[in-house]
């Protein structure tokens, strides 16, 4: 099994009810995906290469890498 690499960006959206959540950028295999979680519920979304790279000039990112 080969090491895996995650990013985690810090970005706050608002949902339709003005709510704001954390989101987790995650790489998965190829495909990134965006995780929130809203009261006890957990969505997840994927998210295109071209996204990831708007966000990547947009916001701060920690980057962390499994050994």
């Amino acid at each position: 099994m080969s090491a895996s690499k995650s990013t985690q960006v810090n970005n706050s959206t608002k949902t339709a009810d003005e709510q704001f959540v954390d989101v987790l950028y995650q790489k998965l295999g190829e495909n990134w995906f965006a995780f929130s979680l809203i009261d006890d519920d957990v969505f997840m979304s994927p998210i295109s290469d071209d996204k990831i790279a708007e966000i990547r000039n947009n916001q701060p990112m920690v980057n962390n890498e499994a050994a």
